[in-house]
Formats: structure tokens, sequence, C-alpha cells
């Protein structure tokens, strides 16, 4: 993205999408990447950057930990657990909750292509306001989180819309400060979705808690994880959803995975595919 910094001058700096959603303000590309990027937009060029000393999270628990203990709400599949184990040499044990989760998983929708995925997303969100829910809709991109916002506004002007693509201090206040009212849709990057303790009112309890909407696939089944605990905390209720869109679900999927578009040309995913679809991906990753 581009944004001014503190001195008012306007910066390149790259978002870490795929987990975080966190504006990087103090990286840069390599290889002349940035430099490119300054040029095409206009900007002052910096002089590339050389790292003189890099130490990998790996490699320094490895050489320094001796006893490693870590506590995490969303350590992943067993997969992960296990890569855990190999690598730091470290055992998971598994601590129950203090109260009961009141938590529904609802059932995910496919969408044929990104048009029906957007009106299908804008319907869906309508129709949770309207029964006086709070909404948290994650995006993939900051440009998907600015369509889909643009998109509710324009279809029901009267519900109440915020955008949370940023990480600086009086934006996430505003969001994170204020308890979500009775039909307020937050619509939000993956960065509301890393450990964001959003709070509800009352009326937004009485009426089924928060609802979460996730628009994309995640690479793992942490993020997806970290995604959906935004709802149902601390014994209060709340529910949860996927609405994909094949066309993108396939795409991500052969890009992965190249056999899988030469033994299913041109395939359309149905509704009813997708438990394979899901299990695919934690395969994959």
């Amino acid at each position: 993205m581009i944004k001014s910094d503190e001195t008012r001058t306007k910066r390149i700096m790259p978002i870490d999408f795929s987990n975080t959603g966190v504006v990087q303000p103090c990286t840069t590309w390599s290889d002349g990447l940035h430099q490119f990027l300054q040029i095409k937009h206009g900007l002052k060029m910096t002089a590339l950057t050389v790292t003189t000393n890099y130490l990998s999270n790996i490699g320094l628990f490895i050489r320094y930990g001796k006893n490693i203990f870590g506590l995490t709400g969303t350590i992943g599949s067993k997969d992960t657990q296990n890569l855990l184990d190999l690598i730091y040499h470290v055992d998971t044990i598994i601590i129950p909750p203090l109260k009961q989760k009141r938590y529904i998983q609802l059932e995910p929708i496919l969408a044929e292509n990104d048009d029906q995925w957007l009106k299908t997303i804008v319907s869906e969100m309508i129709s949770n306001a309207r029964h006086q829910r709070g909404i948290l809709v994650i995006c993939e991109t900051r440009l998907d989180a600015k369509t889909i916002s643009k998109q509710i506004q324009r279809a029901d002007p009267t519900l109440l819309v915020r955008l949370y693509t940023d990480n600086t201090d009086a934006v996430e206040s505003n969001v994170v400060g204020n308890r979500i009212q009775s039909g307020e849709i937050i619509v939000a990057t993956n960065l509301a979705g890393r450990g964001t303790d959003l709070k509800t009112s009352p009326n937004v309890e009485k009426n089924g808690g928060l609802h979460v909407c996730l628009t994309y696939l995640p690479n793992n089944l942490r993020v997806e994880d970290q995604a959906f605990g935004r709802t149902s905390r601390q014994g209060q209720r709340g529910t949860s959803q996927m609405i994909l869109s094949s066309q993108r679900t396939f795409e991500q999927l052969t890009s992965i995975h190249p056999e899988y578009s030469i033994t299913n040309p041109r395939k359309t995913f149905t509704h009813s595919m997708f438990p394979s679809v899901f299990l695919l991906d934690r395969q994959i990753f």
C-alpha cells in the first residue's frame, strides 16, 4: 500500500495479508522490487538495503532454547504440533476452556463466481444486521474489504458499516475500544482476526452474539481458527460462516496443486464438494 509516514512523505509499505493483515512500514522488498514500485508510482527512490546479520526463528531456538514454554489458542493442525515436537522437542497439552463455548459454525456457502460471491456476502450480512446481530466480515485483501463495504452501504445506506484495514492506533481504538452494537457491520482484513478482542453490547448477545463471516479460504487451519475465534469468547454466544468464490478457490488450489487442474479441467465446485476441497487444503498445508 502507499501511505504517508509521520513526515507526510508517501511511502510504499508491504502488508502481511496472508497471516496478520498488519502494515509493515519498516519492511522493504528485496532484489530491486521495492525500487521498481517506487518508480512506477512516482515516489522518491530509496537505496537497496543489505541484511548483514540474520538468524531464523528455528536457528535461534536451536542455538539458545534449552527450556521452551509457549501458550497459544491457535496452534494449528496435528501436523503442526508434530512439527513443533520434531524441531523444538516440546510436548503439546490441550487445556480445556474455563467456560463452555456457545458457538455454532454454519455450513459454508460456495458461490459459482466472484459476482455471485459478492452478492451473497452482501445479502447475508444485511440479513444478519436486520436480525440485530453484530457482524465481522474478514477479507483477504484491503481491496476486497473496501469493495464489500461499499456494496453493503449501497444496498442499505441505513446500516452502520465500519472499515478496519489499518493498524494505526486511531483506527484500532475506534474498532476495538467500542462495543459492537446491534446491526453494526465491521469489514476488515485479517488484521481483525489475529487476537482482536471485540466486545459486543447486551442487545447483540440477546440476538445471538457476534457473527463472523470469512470470505476467503485461509492457507492453514491456524488462520481460520484465529478468525472464527473472534466470536463466542468467554462464554458468550456467536456464529461463523465461510462464503467463498469457487472461481478463486479453484485458482488457489491449482496454483498449489497443479495436477488438480489436469485431472479436473475447468471444473466448477459445488456446495456438496466443499468438504473434499476443505480436506485438500488441510493436507497441502
